[in-house]
């Protein structure tokens, strides 16, 4: 139980350090908190693939997110790191497209994940969300 507790506050610190989030209540945070679970990432890991549906919103809790997509010529480009308490997939969770670039644990990492069946199911009992 006490796992589980820290997990909460962990995801609901991220999400309130986060553009998206951080002008929401507290108790909404928490909701969109219990909606995650958490994966652990080794280094080199995938977490996400660039063409893949964009199923899961992302929040780093520990470890960091190299975060890529390949140039017309095949050369890999590097687009970002994401570090703890950064949120990615906004965009492929709202829109329900495609991932646009492939992400790599380059440590270990945790990260919490949001489904989008569930973040959408949110958005239409709490419009605040939208």
């Amino acid at each position: 139980m006490a796992d589980a507790a820290v997990f909460n506050l962990a995801a609901v610190t991220v999400l309130k350090n986060s553009e998206w989030f951080r002008d929401m209540s507290d108790e909404l945070l928490r909701e969109i908190a219990a909606l995650s679970s958490q994966r652990r990432y080794g280094e080199g890991e995938l977490v996400f693939a660039r063409d893949t549906p964009g199923d899961y919103l992302y929040g780093v809790i520990a470890g960091s997110i190299r975060v890529t997509t390949m140039a017309p010529d095949g050369r890999e480009l590097a687009l970002n790191t994401m570090h703890a308490g950064e949120v990615i997939g906004e965009i492929a969770v709202l829109d329900g497209g495609l991932r646009t670039a492939s992400g790599h644990a380059l440590e270990p990492t945790t990260v919490f994940l949001v489904p989008r069946e569930h973040f959408t199911a949110l958005m239409l009992r709490q419009p605040s969300v939208a």
